[in-house]
């Protein structure tokens, strides 16, 4: 491993897609779906504008298929994970490229919720009504 290096994302945002669910030839569970993250900013004349990003996710074994069970389209969600961009040649010797979020750690999060530090499913203390903000977590640590 080359010192000093690091292939490190973190995003929150929102599903644009249902997980689709394949299989490989080796019966290993992969997952895709698109993740939309928002930025927003205040233009010179004083008028607020939005962008959407779209990030596609890839998921493997477990947790491709906790995933395709857990999430729909418009849940938000903390992704952990790593870049990894694939080239192939198509039928015409054209080359193609894509860049993909290989998702190492994922947590559904609730709605209005604004905290990521919660542990799953820990009660709200009495005095509070509100809910956790972390529905689920799912996460994949590769066996070496």
């Amino acid at each position: 491993m080359a010192k000093g290096c690091l292939n490190r994302v973190t995003l929150v945002g929102n599903l644009g897609s249902d997980p689709d669910l394949r299989f490989t030839p080796r019966r290993t569970a992969v997952s895709t779906c698109n993740l939309a993250t928002t930025e927003s900013w205040v233009d010179h004349t004083g008028k607020v504008c939005e962008r959407a990003e779209w990030h596609k996710l890839v998921m493997w074994r477990s947790l491709a298929e906790m995933a395709k069970q857990h999430l729909r389209k418009g849940s938000r969600v903390y992704v952990e994970g790593k870049l990894n961009t694939r080239v192939w040649h198509d039928a015409r010797g054209g080359r193609n490229s894509v860049t993909e979020i290989v998702v190492k750690s994922l947590k559904l999060l609730g709605p209005n919720q604004a905290h990521l530090d919660e542990p799953i499913g820990e009660a709200p203390p009495s005095t509070q009504t509100s809910t956790p903000n972390t529905l689920l977590e799912l996460s994949f640590e590769p066996s070496l």
